[in-house]
């Protein structure tokens, strides 16, 4: 579990292997700033300075505006305090994004199409966050997830490790396990409790895994098969809700048998396939009539002023409470969210066209009324044939 908790913490810091050296913010290029066309070419310097890497097409970028807005605001006050978004697009691009709405009004909005910074800084992957110290040095890389954080540690004095490196590796169980070119396991378990993660590449996966933690057999068969909890149903529910610990590892395409079955890919038929056996079931598709909620349009104009702002890539992330932003998303996937949120099934027509929009799910009440001023209203419909995948206990 040691080796566990320092992944988690390089994932929560978004941290590359890169080590910045004597790098400064003397690096930072940029050839306009379009909300500040008099910005000096070292603003930076005496300032602390939050720069925030990004693109038009990158949608985990977009979805992380709110959050670097409101981080913004909070220090908006601090005369010592920069915030600024740097993207290597054209001025054109940039500048559309942001006329058509400006999700960080208080942040320095710079444009470098050299590209001179971003390599300067080695950033290969975004959406990326350096701060920089008044003097210049690099104090921090990571996420905009901890962000908060790291500025209140940072203006209140105190130091903030910019990386977290993993230890050695050893011959522990969790090393071994990773090596393994196929391995699962079953771990029955009396107490509740629900963490679960999922990593998988395709049809033709080179490597799948999947660990998920304490929870009912029908969240596990409903999250390998990816089925909202909503559509599925047993024949017996003290067995369907019995508790275990899933783990499945395949690091090569060998199992062409389970090539065909009740789901797409090969990987889920043959995890369903060890449950089955293992807990003496087997699922089928039904098709049972049920009451649903329908997610409408009701004002085409206003809906329009959503469509999305992102060139490529799409996102569902939680803001903060019960609010949760949506970027290049399809109405049928905003209607699962909801149904997996309020556990009340929820369809919509399917299209290809993908909206921004934040949405609060903290009860019905307010997603309703959120979903109101995107020009959108949820339908009852009783009597709707729905397909769900039923367990069958022997």
């Amino acid at each position: 579990m040691k080796n566990l908790k320092y992944i988690y913490a390089l994932l929560l810091l978004s941290c590359c292997s890169l080590c910045y050296g004597q790098k400064t913010a003397a690096g930072i290029r940029f050839n306009e700033c379009l909300n500040k066309k008099d910005l000096a070419k070292d603003f930076y310097k005496g300032k602390y300075v939050v720069l925030d890497f990004w693109a038009t097409w990158c949608a985990p970028c977009i979805a992380s505006f709110p959050k670097l807005n409101k981080l913004e605001k909070k220090y908006h006050d601090r005369s010592n305090l920069i915030f600024a978004a740097i993207t290597h697009q054209s001025v054109g691009a940039a500048d559309s994004f942001f006329n058509r709405k400006d999700l960080i009004p208080g942040v320095l909005h710079l444009v470098d199409t050299s590209r001179a910074t971003s390599r300067y800084f080695d950033i290969a992957s975004i959406p990326q966050i350096i701060v920089f110290s008044p003097s210049g040095a690099v104090i921090f890389t990571g996420h905009v997830d901890r962000l908060k954080e790291v500025m209140d540690k940072l203006l209140a004095g105190q130091t903030v490790d910019p990386l977290i490196k993993l230890p050695p590796a050893g011959n522990s169980l969790e090393t071994m396990m990773s090596k393994a070119s196929f391995m699962t396991m079953i771990v029955p378990s009396d107490t509740p409790g629900a963490t679960i993660s999922n990593s998988s590449r395709g049809p033709k996966s080179v490597s799948v895994n999947m660990t998920i933690g304490v929870s009912t057999l029908a969240n596990v068969v409903g999250y390998i098969g990816s089925v909202c909890t909503t559509r599925l149903s047993w024949s017996d529910s003290v067995k369907a809700n019995k508790y275990l610990t899933f783990y499945y590892r395949q690091n090569k395409d060998n199992f062409h048998e389970f090539d065909k079955g009740l789901f797409k890919y090969q990987y889920q038929n043959h995890m369903m396939n060890i449950l089955e056996k293992a807990y003496s079931f087997h699922c089928e598709w039904v098709t049972e009539k049920t009451t649903v909620k329908k997610l409408i349009v009701v004002d085409s104009a206003l809906l329009a002023k959503s469509l999305t702002m992102s060139t490529a890539g799409s996102l569902r992330s939680r803001i903060f409470k019960g609010k949760v932003n949506f970027v290049n998303m399809e109405l049928a996937v905003i209607a699962d969210a909801g149904e997996e949120n309020f556990e009340s099934i929820m369809i919509a027509d399917t299209t290809s066209t993908g909206y921004d929009m934040e949405l609060d799910m903290t009860n019905m009440a307010t997603f309703i009324h959120s979903l109101s001023q995107h020009g959108l209203a949820l339908d009852t419909i009783t009597d709707y044939p729905i397909e769900k995948l039923k367990m069958v206990f022997e």
